[in-house]
């Protein structure tokens, strides 16, 4: 982690991460770097996968 998680919305609009990772990055990580950033970050879009199988293929 370099600290700089302001530069993604300088360079995307939006930033889109699966529910999964949002729980890895907030919850179990509480209190680790870009915890809280990502928390309160008003432009990371948290989405459900829906397609299960592409996820197990990735």
């Amino acid at each position: 982690m370099i600290g700089r998680l302001t530069l993604l919305p300088a360079v995307f609009n939006r930033v889109i991460i699966p529910q999964k990772v949002f729980q890895e990055i907030v919850s179990q990580g509480t209190g680790l770097p870009g915890s809280l950033e990502i928390s309160t970050a008003n432009w990371v879009d948290v989405l459900t996968c829906k397609d299960f199988q592409k996820v197990q293929a990735l």
